[in-house]
Order: structure tokens, then sequence, then C-alpha cells
């Protein structure tokens, strides 16, 4: 499971097993999920 604001997904792939957290965009989360 991982979780990227939009902003971190659109700067870089995301990798199974990353896990991104902006604090001060936390209300714009995107889950991953294999």
């Amino acid at each position: 499971l991982v979780r990227v604001t939009a902003d971190a997904a659109d700067r870089r792939p995301v990798a199974s097993g990353d896990q991104v957290e902006l604090g001060w965009d936390a209300a714009d989360v995107r889950v991953f999920a294999e």
C-alpha cells in the first residue's frame, strides 16, 4: 500500500513499498494498491 500526494505522484513514479506523505497537502492523497 502506497500513499502519495498528487504533486508527489506527478513528480516521480511510485514504487511498491514507497510511502510519501506531505503533511501540508495531506488533504489531497492518492492511494496506490496492487
